[in-house]
């Protein structure tokens, strides 16, 4: 069996930094989440939002691509799943990683920052 070495894992985090996912969508409606997701539980009638990529170190040097990127909400809705997108629009594009938390009680205007890593790691 062939390893993926440290530095073969820096270059496939510096290559999603290049080209990979920054729309960030928010949803309601449960924190369910699997492997088999392709959408949030229901999407929110806002935007996604472009964020800004990066990469960081989480456990190693260079070892986590990370987008952050600011929600706005246009009306009152609790937000419980949020997830990096490949497209800005709601129903396009493909769903790369998704994350369900306690639900947030928003009000129109009401902001969440949030901050989504991918981090490579042994398996």
């Amino acid at each position: 069996m062939a390893t993926l070495v440290d530095k073969g894992k820096e270059v496939m985090i510096a290559a999603l930094n290049t080209s990979g996912p920054v729309h960030i969508g928010w949803g309601t409606g449960g924190t369910t989440v699997t492997e088999t997701d392709t959408t949030l539980n229901t999407e929110a009638s806002e935007n996604r939002v472009s964020g800004t990529k990066s990469v960081v170190t989480t456990t190693k040097d260079n070892d986590t691509y990370q987008v952050v990127g600011e929600m706005t909400a246009d009306g009152t809705k609790t937000v419980d799943n949020a997830g990096l997108f490949t497209d800005t629009k709601a129903n396009d594009g493909d769903l790369v990683v998704k994350g369900g938390f306690t639900g947030v009680a928003l009000e129109e205007n009401d902001k969440i920052e949030f901050t989504i890593k991918i981090q490579q790691t042994n398996v």
